[in-house]
C-alpha cells in the first residue's frame, strides 16, 4: 500500500540493483528523505526524493547489498521487462492482473529473496495465487 501511496499509482515500478555496481554521479546533495512510521519491524519505511524536481530516488544512505531504482527515473531503456509481481495480497481492488508473470505475497518474496524458491522462465509462469498471509 506504501508503494501505491509513493507513486500515486496501482504500484511502483522498481529495478533492482546491487550496491557495488551504482555510483552517484551528481545530485545526491539533493535528496531529502522522509520515514514513514513503523508498521511491522524496524527500520521505517523511508522515501527519499529530489529537493529540485520531487521525483522519486534510490535511498543515498542505503547500507544493504542491493536496493532499488524507480524504473521512471531512466532516460533510457534499461533492456529489462517485469518478471513477477510483489505484494499481490495488497494489490489494489480496482487493478487487475491480466498477464502470467508469477504472482508473489510476501511470504513467497522473502522466501525467493532468501533463495527458497526459484521463479520459472516469466514466459512460461504459471500465476501464484498469494496466500493471504503476510
Amino acid at each position: 500500500m506504501r508503494c501505491r501511496k509513493r507513486s500515486g499509482s496501482a504500484f511502483a515500478a522498481m529495478i533492482g540493483v546491487r550496491s557495488d555496481d551504482f555510483r552517484w554521479l551528481q545530485g545526491r546533495e539533493l535528496v531529502r528523505s522522509f520515514d514513514a512510521e513503523i508498521i511491522e519491524m524496524q527500520p521505517a519505511y523511508r522515501s527519499s526524493f529530489c529537493q529540485r524536481c520531487g521525483s522519486p530516488v534510490p535511498d543515498p544512505e542505503e547500507q544493504g547489498d542491493w536496493f532499488e531504482v524507480p524504473a521512471g527515473l531512466l532516460d533510457d531503456d534499461p533492456g529489462l521487462c517485469p518478471d513477477k509481481h510483489i505484494f499481490v495480497e495488497l494489490k489494489a481492488p480496482w487493478f487487475e492482473i491480466y498477464d502470467t508473470l508469477p504472482r508473489l505475497d510476501k511470504r513467497a518474496l522473502i522466501r525467493l529473496r532468501c533463495g527458497g524458491v526459484k521463479l520459472s522462465n516469466p514466459g512460461e509462469a504459471k500465476p501464484q495465487e498469494p496466500s493471504g498471509e503476510a
